[in-house]
């Protein structure tokens, strides 16, 4: 897709998400009530933020935290504006202080400074509208109050998924942009976070009634503790991922090992190292080998592909 056609994509969607939180916030409406930053809201933004700050990378650019029961608990808590306004407060705060500090550190985007803000801006609006418009589908602001435990377990969970999957789907646009292979952006990408989100609906489910039935105190106490076990969980899956790599150099290097040992043919030794220093680097990167001819004047270059051919 044309380079300027996704900027403009990704701009429109920040532009509406903006524009609709303002003018609902300032202008009443029948089916969402005024939103409420109150100590509720500020206890929400402090456990969102934290929950952003253990995030880990789990596909390409795609981070994944327990900030989404947060969310939804403020939606039933107190209001679908108060939800909308706080995703899209703690992921452009997010987004910001991470191209802040790469920025610090020197670090480069592999694109301009002004895309990466667009893509940091839309990665925190388009949940916020989503959340909006399954707010009004769902009808959240119209349910009685104190929420019933019967209305919970129907609607808790159906919103949850709902929220979830284009809430994911929508953050994955930036990959359905720029990926040519679809089937493997949504078996590494879609699927596997939807699937680790699933898990967390009973925490937005106990978020919710803990709060109802037991205050702000103990809903706060359970959002920390949530917090902890997720620092926990990223550093093994951290640690985890470290290792996997470098269990995956030793075994390249084991390889080119044996077939240095097996044969001195030169053509079956570049095919069997072009294959196996794709497979190091990645399946879609190719092996360019430039040889200089007689005098130094012109070079001979051969390319393989990942499969050494």
């Amino acid at each position: 897709m044309n380079r300027w056609a996704i900027t403009a994509g990704l701009l429109a969607v920040v532009v509406t998400a903006v524009s609709l939180l303002c003018v609902f916030t300032w202008v009443p409406q029948p089916w969402l009530d005024a939103p409420r930053f109150d100590l509720r809201w500020l206890a929400g933004a402090v456990l969102g933020g934290g929950a952003r700050f253990f995030a880990f990378r789990i596909y390409r650019r795609a981070r994944i935290a327990i900030d989404s029961p947060i969310y939804i608990s403020v939606a039933f808590q107190q209001n679908v504006l108060s939800a909308a306004w706080l995703v899209a407060a703690v992921l452009a705060i997010d987004g910001m202080v991470r191209v802040s500090w790469r920025i610090s550190r020197g670090q480069s985007f592999g694109a301009s400074l002004s895309r990466v803000v667009l893509e940091r801006l839309y990665i925190a609006c388009a949940p916020a509208l989503v959340l909006v418009l399954l707010g009004v589908v769902f009808r959240l602001d119209q349910l009685a109050r104190p929420l019933e435990l019967r209305t919970l377990l129907l609607v808790v969970p159906t919103f949850s998924l709902s929220f979830l999957s284009l809430h994911y789907f929508s953050a994955g646009g930036l990959h359905w942009f720029d990926e040519s292979n679809s089937r493997e952006l949504l078996r590494g990408y879609f699927f596997r976070v939807i699937a680790v989100e699933l898990a967390l609906i009973p925490l937005s489910f106990a978020l919710i009634v803990t709060f109802t039935e037991h205050g702000l105190g103990l809903f706060v106490l359970i959002g920390t503790i949530a917090i902890f076990f997720s620092a926990v969980y990223r550093r093994a899956v951290t640690t985890s991922a470290a290792l996997d790599e470098r269990l995956h150099e030793l075994s390249v290097l084991n390889s080119v090992g044996r077939l240095l040992s097996r044969t001195l043919d030169r053509h079956t030794l570049l095919e069997a190292l072009a294959r196996e220093s794709c497979r190091l680097v990645g399946a879609s990167s190719q092996f360019i080998l430039a040889v200089p001819l007689a005098g130094g004047r012109a070079m001979h270059c051969e390319i393989y592909n990942s499969a050494g051919v």
